[in-house]
């Protein structure tokens, strides 16, 4: 099972982006600060749940959106869950760059298999929809995209990464 982001649309149009202020994710990406919009989704399956999702997303001046990290099929437990480097029915994540009126990708990245890629659960509140930790995972470009922008780098690393989340129902 796989979830697609919601993350093509503007914030102004999208109500589903109107989250807290607090509810973000930092980290350094490649040694410089970094820190993005975020929520987390959460989705039933059968008679319990995932965290289907967590969306962070950088917007320009212009409310379009630039860059998109992803990570999904998460499971709610307190604790460290390894971050596979091929995307199958487990956990996930990715890394996409986004050009003209953010809504066509610009370059995609995928795990770099033999890293130490990781998220770990230290708080999670169901009752308030709140979740936070850290992570950290290092991409490639994905050999089956095409390279809209020979700017960016081959590997982009996210290292001390943090995350407090809001997390909300996705149907």
């Amino acid at each position: 099972m796989y979830f697609f982001p919601n993350c093509f649309i503007s914030p102004k149009e999208n109500i589903e982006r109107q989250v807290p202020e607090w509810s973000k994710v930092k980290a350094q990406k490649d040694g410089q600060y970094w820190e993005a919009e975020a929520i987390a989704y959460r989705v039933e399956i059968g008679s319990s749940y995932k965290i289907g999702e967590i969306q962070a997303n950088i917007f320009n001046e212009y409310g379009f959106l630039r860059e998109n990290l992803s990570t999904g099929n998460i499971d709610p437990l307190i604790g460290k869950q390894k971050i596979p480097g091929s995307r199958t029915d487990t956990l996930y994540s990715r890394y996409i760059t986004i050009m003209a009126d953010g809504d066509v990708t610009e370059d995609q990245f995928i795990v770099l298999e033999d890293e130490d890629n990781f998220i770990d659960i230290q708080q999670l509140d169901m009752d308030k929809m709140e979740m936070s930790g850290i992570f950290q995972v290092t991409f490639v470009r994905d050999a089956n995209d095409r390279i809209t922008n020979p700017s960016l780098p081959d590997t982009i690393r996210f290292t001390e990464g943090e995350f407090h989340l809001k997390i909300v129902n996705r149907n």
